[in-house]
């Protein structure tokens, strides 16, 4: 079958499919692609390939029902730049720019009524389908992600998630005067205690950062190390180098709720200050955080067969230390006016149970 169209001017329309084997997608140049529906990642990067000779734009309509690995690639990269993403609801296809009608909210609605809720989130509102245990749909690309700059003296927390065996997760934020929680900075590094505490003292520094509380995980701030007995907390406290940390609230279901309220908003109605979220991250500064946030689901089923199935309310143990410490930094309730009142009254503030 001839998957080439010659056009007049000289031109010409290569036409593939993914039932075609992947050499097909191999040894030709391209000015532009236009992929419609998931790809398999080696078809995508043959692909890529081709239109890299002459520096061509590559581009996406689908619906995310499989090929997972778009969303990790593709769309959690995207930066506005190098990578933009547009997300579609089917309820925002009812009319065309000049208003002309296409589909009807009534007929969508009936089609949302017949599925199941997992095939809801993708071919509905446009949630990729492997994420269906995701706990926080409220996450929005578009409104949660924006461009800022800290702005001293506003306060700022740093919250870490420790670790032995895998790298530990530093996150900061600073409280604006309407109360939001900007995400600004994140470290993700192995290394010795020693080591911790000069790199968090040096990004604080380097940032400008007026510094009113430091929280940990409680779980593993209490851990004693093996070298000398003393607590991680502890150990953070020492000279050199002394950085002091509180225990954070550990409450799972209470911090998924609470980073549940930051995040919410009404995207149906006008948004103003008594429609927004409140919590928002860095478009740049913070991208495991960012992942973290995105990704972070509860285990799928309970039951042993798909006909058994039952929502788990426990989180997967894969990529969850920003996350963690999200909900940490939420369940702090941290306020303008409290941080700025804690930090006058107490100058080793980071010292305090929280």
């Amino acid at each position: 079958m001839n998957r080439r169209l010659d056009l007049i001017d000289g031109g010409c329309i290569d036409f593939l499919t993914c039932e075609m084997e992947p050499m097909a997608f191999e040894g030709s140049d391209w000015d532009l692609a236009w992929i419609d529906e998931p790809i398999p990642e080696d078809r995508y990067y043959a692909i890529l390939r081709g239109l890299m000779d002459r520096g061509g734009p590559v581009y996406f309509t689908f619906t995310p029902l499989i090929e997972p690995w778009m969303k990790e690639h593709l769309v959690d990269r995207a930066d506005g730049v190098a990578i933009d993403v547009v997300e579609a609801d089917t309820y925002e296809n009812t009319s065309d720019i000049h208003g002309s009608p296409i589909l009807s909210a009534k007929d969508i609605k009936a089609l949302e009524d017949a599925m199941p809720e997992e095939l809801r989130d993708a071919r509905i509102h446009g949630r990729f389908f492997h994420l269906k245990g995701i706990v926080y749909k409220e996450f929005n690309p578009a409104m949660h992600i924006r461009e800022f700059r800290y702005e001293a003296p506003d306060p700022v927390i740093a919250v870490l998630d420790p670790h032995d065996r895998q790298p530990h997760h530093v996150l900061w934020a600073w409280i604006d005067r309407n109360d939001c929680i900007h995400i600004d900075d994140e470290l993700v590094m192995n290394g010795t205690v020693l080591d911790l505490k000069k790199a968090i003292l040096l990004r604080e520094q380097r940032n400008g950062y007026r510094m009113v509380r430091r929280l940990i995980d409680p779980n593993f701030g209490r851990k004693p190390l093996i070298t000398t007995g003393r607590t991680v907390i502890q150990e953070l406290a020492r000279n050199p180098f002394p950085v002091r940390f509180g225990e954070a609230n550990d409450d799972k279901v209470a911090g998924h709720l609470k980073v549940k309220d930051y995040l919410h908003y009404d995207p149906t109605k006008k948004i103003e200050l008594t429609n927004s979220p409140r919590l928002f991250f860095h478009r740049t500064r913070v991208p495991q955080s960012l992942h973290s946030i995105r990704n972070y689901q509860f285990d799928e089923w309970r039951g042993k067969t798909a006909n058994d199935r039952d929502p788990k309310e426990k989180e997967k143990q894969k990529d969850t230390h920003g996350a963690d410490c999200i909900r940490y930094l939420c369940m702090s309730n941290p306020t303008f006016d409290l941080l700025n009142q804690v930090h006058a009254n107490e100058p080793a503030l980071e010292m305090a149970p929280y």
